[in-house]
């Protein structure tokens, strides 16, 4: 996994947050925040990531050849392998794929 503060604060703002507004509600300055997340505080990730309502996991890069998983309602269900063969798949097909990976009954 990677930190990355571009990430971590497009996540933010994707949320409906505001980087001021993080500190805020952490009780600390807005440069302090910032220097933090720059500095790969994973302290201050994890605080952050209890700010906006996210699990501290989403706030990280996956490695390569991974990627964050959604379900339809846009909620955040971990982190699994990219499909080498579709790298346009929808989260949809993503969830149909990771739930036909169990073997049905009868078939080894």
């Amino acid at each position: 996994y990677m930190i990355d503060y571009n990430y971590i604060t497009k996540k933010i703002k994707s949320k409906g947050f505001k980087l001021a507004d993080v500190a805020n509600t952490l009780g600390v300055q807005y440069q302090t925040l910032n220097k933090n997340l720059k500095n790969n505080s994973l302290d201050t990730i994890q605080k952050v990531s209890e700010v906006i309502g996210v699990s501290f996991f989403e706030l990280l890069l996956p490695p390569e050849g991974f990627t964050h998983f959604y379900d339809e309602q846009d909620r955040w269900l971990g982190i699994v392998r990219k499909y080498p063969y579709s790298q346009e798949a929808d989260s949809m097909q993503l969830k149909e794929r990771f739930e036909q990976e169990q073997p049905k009954e009868g078939e080894e």
